[in-house]
């Protein structure tokens, strides 16, 4: 593995950390919806860069 490729994963843990606290304020059932409301983001055309930080974030949680 790069470094490069390294520093970016590492970036992108960092960003997920950020996001734990908001989360896992969650329930269960709230995490849950959250995967229909990512889908329906991208069948809106969003990115999924644009979301993907925040769909790690939630998968984290839901573990």
């Amino acid at each position: 593995m790069k470094s490069r490729d390294l520093k970016r994963y590492i970036k992108l843990a960092h960003q997920v950390d950020k996001l734990a606290v908001e989360f896992a304020a969650m329930t269960d059932q709230t995490l849950k919806k959250q995967t229909q409301i990512f889908k329906d983001q991208l069948q809106k055309g969003i990115a999924l860069d644009t979301i993907l930080i925040r769909e790690y974030a939630i998968i984290r949680e839901a573990d």
